[in-house]
């Protein structure tokens, strides 16, 4: 089909690319309809397709007389959208007629964009970036971002930033400028380094160094601006290394330092506030002045550098003269009592020989044990002997719970029952029954509180009171242990009812009148009977036995004899 122009209009389908020696295009799905236009010259003006994912074919052109081009054709399968239209079929296959002007899809410049809506028409911008928004884009405008500045002055930010706006000067008031350095690039709203002098704003001391127009020449480096915070050192900066002193206090004025004490501005390697060229330890910091180590390590700040200070962490102790850990100095902290003789005593005396290990120290010439020297120095659970008895005042029995807790000595596990005190504030030389060291006048070895007999070195315990001791060995042992009795005669401390002496009887234990016990216990002036006839021998007691010997039964004329008709009087002798 030719319009009005000569030009051919022609309509096909296609199923994938269709090239030609200058233009091409791709179908968007699986079958396009494809129009184009070659002009009466016969070159390829322009190419376009339905670009659906469905199916759709080109079979025919219509041309009015204003060269509007309707294509026909059919589509299926999905529907074609072209601008703001979107159509879909109702069946299989409908029917498709796709009107247009062809003058709306020349494209001179091969970009993409119809010259009619193209920025830049003959200069291909795909894009049509256009930083101003005037009438030329980017790519044919020669300055993108109307700022006065053509984009090859050069211009630094040329597009994709601020724009229209005019870059100025104004070297009175620097900070009145909108572009100090004519970079081209917007000093408040886009440009990092207003004086182009290779050190960003943030960073820039001097933001607006001075320049001869059109630029500046200056840049910072290692030479112009030896610490770098973008001032000129040569009429500039008024502290060239960029310390903490101004040049006119700085005794090392182009290298950077912190020192304070021998000289100012200096290097200062260990930050002590020393020169390294003053520092005996320049490379660890100190505040050391004593023993000719200048600023070195001292931790306590007495003065002495640690690595000739015994006592690094002690201001008040520095020597330690026989290395145990204890200072010579008498007026500081933990000071040696015997300076010249290593020791590990801590309690009674610091520093001094403790042979035990228990922290008393040993006595010696000068230190007793009354001075708080150990009363035991080679027993480490025992120091004290408060009463001097031999015996230690601490316990090892926890069962002391009463102990009174005003008595010298502590408890201590390792305490064996011979080394505990049980009187700590009274002398003595008990042993027995685990108590040590309590007053014993009969020296049985019993503590008097606990020995019965305090005065009889054979006895000590009386189980039932009675008042005669329960050893048999001993002085008047009691014959009955587990019961209290007065008997004093025949046996000791059974009981004796009538109170003449001689025990009564005790069948359980088979002790009977025969063995000794009264065989009249209930009658205090009779308590033995020879012949058994129930008449005590005493002469002198009751009911006494005028016949002794002679087992009968008289009661009348004599007591105890013969009686053989038994009629109460005894038979002649």
């Amino acid at each position: 089909m030719v319009n009005s122009n000569n030009d051919v209009i022609f309509t096909t389908t296609i199923d994938g690319s269709f090239i030609t020696p200058t233009k091409s295009i791709s179908i968007g799905g699986n079958f396009d309809a494809l129009i184009a236009g070659v002009t009466k010259q016969g070159d390829w003006d322009w190419l376009d397709v339905t670009d659906s994912n469905g199916y759709e074919v080109g079979q025919d052109l219509a041309i009015n007389s204003s060269d509007i081009v309707v294509a026909s054709g059919g589509f299926g399968n999905n529907g074609i959208t072209k601008g703001s239209t979107t159509i879909n079929p109702v069946g299989g296959w409908d029917v498709m007629l796709w009107a247009f002007d062809p003058s709306n899809k020349k494209d001179a410049d091969g970009d993409g964009v119809p010259d009619v809506t193209d920025n830049c028409p003959t200069v291909s911008n795909p894009s049509q970036a256009n930083t101003d928004m005037d009438a030329q884009g980017d790519d044919c405008d020669s300055d993108d971002d109307n700022d006065g500045l053509t984009d090859n002055a050069p211009d630094d930010c040329p597009r994709n930033g601020q724009f229209n706006w005019t870059s100025t000067q104004d070297f009175a008031n620097p900070s009145n400028s909108t572009d100090f350095d004519k970079d081209g690039c917007h000093d408040d709203l886009e440009d990092n380094d207003n004086d182009n002098d290779n050190v960003e704003d943030a960073d820039d001391n001097c933001p607006y160094t001075s320049y001869q127009p059109p630029r500046p020449t200056w840049v910072s480096n290692s030479t112009t601006d030896i610490d770098g915070d973008g001032c000129r050192d040569s009429d500039e900066d008024e502290n060239d290394d960029g310390d903490a002193f101004d040049d006119a206090n700085d005794d090392c004025p182009t290298t950077p330092g912190d020192s304070t004490l021998g000289q100012t501005g200096c290097i200062d390697t260990d930050g002590d506030g020393w020169a390294d060229s003053l520092d005996d330890c320049p490379i660890e910091a100190g505040n050391s002045t004593l023993g000719g180590k200048n600023a070195c390590l001292d931790q306590d700040g007495d003065g002495w550098a640690d690595v000739d200070d015994a006592f690094t962490l002690d201001p008040t102790q520095w020597d330690d003269t026989d290395n145990d850990g204890y200072g010579d100095n008498s007026e500081g902290t933990n000071p040696d009592d015997c300076i010249d003789e290593s020791g590990s005593s801590t309690i009674d005396r610091l520093g001094c020989v403790d042979t035990d290990g228990d922290g008393y120290s040993d006595a010696d010439d000068t230190w007793s044990t009354e001075n708080g020297a150990d009363a035991f120095p080679e027993d480490d659970t025992q120091w004290s002997d408060f009463d001097e008895d031999g015996f230690g005042d601490n316990y090892g029995n926890d069962t002391w719970t009463d102990r009174n807790p005003s008595w010298p000595g502590e408890y201590h596990p390792d305490v064996l029952p011979h080394q505990q005190d049980a009187c700590p504030t009274f002398a003595g030389t008990s042993w027995k029954n685990d108590m040590y060291g309590c007053p014993d006048a009969d020296g049985d070895g019993w503590y008097d509180k606990y020995d019965a007999f305090i005065n009889d070195p054979t006895q000590h315990s009386d189980a039932d009171g009675d008042g005669f001791g329960d050893n048999e060995s001993g002085f008047q042992p009691d014959a009955c242990i587990d019961v209290a009795g007065t008997s004093t005669i025949d046996r000791f401390g059974c009981p004796d009812t009538d109170g003449d002496g001689y025990s009564d009887p005790d069948p359980d234990s088979n002790y009977l009148p025969a063995n000794g016990a009264d065989a009249f216990y209930e009658e205090p002036t009779q308590w033995a009977d020879r012949d058994g006839d129930g008449f005590g021998d005493n002469p002198e007691g009751l009911n006494a036995d005028d016949c002794p010997d002679i087992r009968d039964y008289s009661s009348i004329d004599r007591i105890g004899c013969d009686d053989t008709d038994g009629d109460g009087y005894s038979d002649p002798d």
